[in-house]
C-alpha cells in the first residue's frame, strides 16, 4: 500500500478526526483539511470556536450525506441501487429502479449546490444524463423534470435536460404527464418556448 492510499484509509477510518458532521443524529468524524474543499464548510469551520468542530446537515437525508463524505474523501460516490442483469443483455432496469437511481443523482446535485462543490455537481449531472439517455421512459423523464424544477438549481443539468427534451419531443408530445410542465414556473416556460417549433411541426403532421 502506497503512502497516499495508506493516508486516505486512515482518514476514512476517522483517525485523527478534528471535526464532526452531524445529520439527523448520525455523526461523521471527518477532517477539516478534507472538508475545506467545500467553501461552505470552510467558512463554517473558520467561524466555529468549539473543539472538535461540529457542522450540521440535518436538511439532507443521511444517505445523501454519506455519499457527500464518500465524494470528499474518494472523489466519487456510489448510488448503491441494484441492477438486474440478464444473459445476452447488458442491463435491465425496472421503472422504479431507474426512477430511484436518477433521483439519487438529482439529490446529489442539490447537495453539491448547497456545499458549492462543482466537481460533485458535474458527476451528478453526467449520471442523470446517462440514466435518462440509456433508460429512456417519457413518463419518468417528466417526473424527473418536475422534481428538478422544484429542487435543483444546477444550470448544467438544466441545460442538459432541456436539450434532451427538445430532442425527444416527438415522444414527449404523446405523454399525458407532459401537460404538467406548464405548472413548473420559469423552467417550464423556457422549456415550452424552446419546444414551440418542434411541437408545432408535430401537430401539423397530425393534422391538428
Amino acid at each position: 500500500m502506497g503512502p497516499t492510499n495508506y493516508l486516505l484509509e486512515r482518514l476514512r477510518d476517522g483517525d485523527f478526526s478534528d471535526c464532526t458532521l452531524v445529520c439527523r443524529g448520525r455523526k461523521f468524524n471527518l477532517h477539516r483539511v478534507i472538508c475545506s474543499q467545500s467553501p461552505v464548510m470552510h467558512e463554517e469551520l473558520s467561524e466555529v470556536e468549539s473543539h472538535p468542530h461540529v457542522l450540521n446537515a440535518d436538511n439532507f437525508e443521511v444517505v445523501s450525506i454519506q455519499r457527500l463524505v464518500d465524494y470528499l474523501y474518494d472523489g466519487d460516490y456510489d448510488p448503491a441501487v441494484p441492477v438486474e442483469k440478464s444473459a445476452g443483455f447488458p442491463e435491465k432496469r425496472s421503472d422504479s429502479v431507474i426512477s430511484e437511481n436518477t433521483r439519487v443523482h438529482l439529490e446529489m446535485s442539490i447537495v453539491a449546490d448547497h456545499f458549492k462543490l462543482p466537481g460533485l455537481a458535474k458527476i451528478a449531472s453526467e449520471r442523470v444524463g446517462h440514466m435518462l439517455e440509456n433508460y429512456w421512459r417519457p413518463h419518468l423523464f417528466c417526473d424527473i423534470l418536475l422534481d428538478f424544477a422544484k429542487y435543483s438549481a444546477d444550470r448544467n443539468m438544466r441545460d442538459m435536460i432541456l436539450e434532451m427534451a427538445v430532442r425527444k419531443m416527438p415522444e414527449l408530445a404523446k405523454e399525458p404527464k407532459f401537460e404538467e410542465l406548464k405548472e413548473i414556473g420559469p423552467l417550464g416556460h423556457k422549456l415550452l418556448c424552446q419546444m414551440a417549433s418542434p411541437l408545432k411541426a408535430i401537430k401539423k403532421q397530425r393534422g391538428n
